[in-house]
């Protein structure tokens, strides 16, 4: 049986910066930076060599997002859609300081779905990561899918009912003001 990772986090934010192609003294760096308890180097440079065996139907998902490849991930590359994600991305770029990739920007894009124009980028972007690290706790880690993703989607049923509430309220009061 594989050894359990003990700081999964970490396993997952290396990852991602593993596929921005930082090297482990970046990698070691942007961790500090992020407030983590930095593994070995030795430990990171293990984790490297996971990564680089992470079969290319995962790992395309986690380079950084190009808009006009949108279409061959599966994400409708349609004007609105493509103006919603890039406008997220800006928040997303200012709040994390790396680029976006495609499997956030597929649940950016997904999330946004559910109640366009009403999310606001905090939530939206925190949920996202969310979705994206439940993702990557199956894909790289093997953990199980149902108990990674059953936090989350309580957070999306919270987070969506406010947001609801929102749009209904925003609604109700058009029509009030309209009379």
């Amino acid at each position: 049986m594989a050894r359990k990772i003990s700081d999964l986090r970490q396993y997952i934010t290396a990852y991602k910066l593993f596929m921005l192609e930082m090297n482990v003294p970046r990698q070691r760096s942007e961790l500090e930076r992020l407030g983590f308890n930095v593994m070995a180097d030795g430990t990171l440079r293990e984790w490297n060599t996971k990564f680089k065996g992470v079969d290319e139907k995962t790992s395309r998902w986690d380079k950084p997002y190009i808009w006009r490849r949108t279409k061959e991930y599966g994400i409708p590359d349609d004007m609105v859609s493509i103006q919603n994600i890039l406008s997220h991305r800006e928040a997303f770029m200012g709040q994390q300081q790396r680029p976006l990739s495609f499997r956030e920007a597929k649940w950016i894009w997904y999330i946004d779905s559910t109640c366009e124009g009403f999310w606001g980028s905090d939530s939206l972007i925190g949920l996202a990561l969310q979705y994206s690290e439940a993702e990557l706790k199956v894909a790289i880690a093997g953990e199980n899918e149902e108990e990674s993703f059953k936090a989350v989607d309580v957070s999306f049923d919270t987070a969506f009912h406010n947001v609801n509430a929102l749009r209904k309220r925003r609604s109700a009061n058009m029509n009030i003001g309209g009379h």
